[in-house]
């Protein structure tokens, strides 16, 4: 998230990313709290038709899933990152600063 979007996954296949997966995948990475399926239509997808964006949300989980197995978990009608499948540089930096926030005033 930090620099351009790069995505990963431990076995590559032959066809990359589709765009929409991308986008659900940064909207998800932001939201550590995950977001509904409404939520996340009218973020990422506001001009489609509601029938064709869920169709749009269900397949850009399914090619996650395809990628990267289930790093795309749902609970309580909310998509979120499985954060202990996925690494995001996000997580990773935010760590850092609680660590530098945490050792301020130490020797």
């Amino acid at each position: 998230m930090l620099g351009p979007l790069t995505i990963v996954a431990a076995k590559p296949r032959r066809r990359g990313f589709r765009s929409h997966t991308q986008q659900l995948l940064a909207y998800l990475a932001f939201h550590r709290e995950g977001a509904t399926p409404d939520e996340t239509i009218a973020a990422l997808w506001p001009d489609v038709e509601d029938q064709k964006a869920r169709k749009r949300l269900w397949d850009a989980v399914s090619d996650a899933r395809a990628h990267l197995g289930e790093c795309i978990l749902r609970a309580n009608e909310r998509y979120f990152l499985d954060r202990e499948a996925v690494a995001v540089d996000l997580d990773q930096f935010e760590e850092l600063l609680a660590r530098a926030h945490a050792g301020r005033g130490a020797d």
